[in-house]
């Protein structure tokens, strides 16, 4: 009886783990790599943090002045972004714009700055 429980245990991990799979390459077709940039002059620095629309967390990273980078993974359309000058963005979005210089919107899938 155990064999058989065990047997039937790891046809369902293995199921489980194939509907995982299955569903985060779903949501891998629509990662692209997409290129951040600065626009602000030499010598100042961008501040983002990339908020991830899966739920599955944020990333922060920086670009100089007249700069530009590409970002892995990003979903466009569905993953947002917070940038400001000088300074990190907000902890509250709710912030970002109103009472702090900075700029909030949603990842496109060509230049983000």
């Amino acid at each position: 009886m155990s064999v058989f429980g065990n047997a039937s245990r790891s046809a369902f991990l293995v199921a489980a783990l194939g509907i995982m799979l299955a569903s985060r390459g779903a949501m891998a077709q629509g990662a692209k790599s997409v290129q951040f940039g600065c626009d602000a002059p030499k010598g100042h620095i961008c501040h983002f943090m990339l908020s991830f629309g899966s739920g599955t967390g944020a990333k922060i990273f920086t670009v100089g002045g007249g700069m530009r980078t590409v970002v892995a993974n990003v979903v466009p359309n569905i993953d947002s972004y917070m940038v400001a000058i000088d300074r990190d963005p907000p902890s509250n979005p709710e912030q970002c714009g109103l009472q702090f210089p900075c700029k909030r919107v949603f990842v496109n899938a060509g230049y983000n700055n």
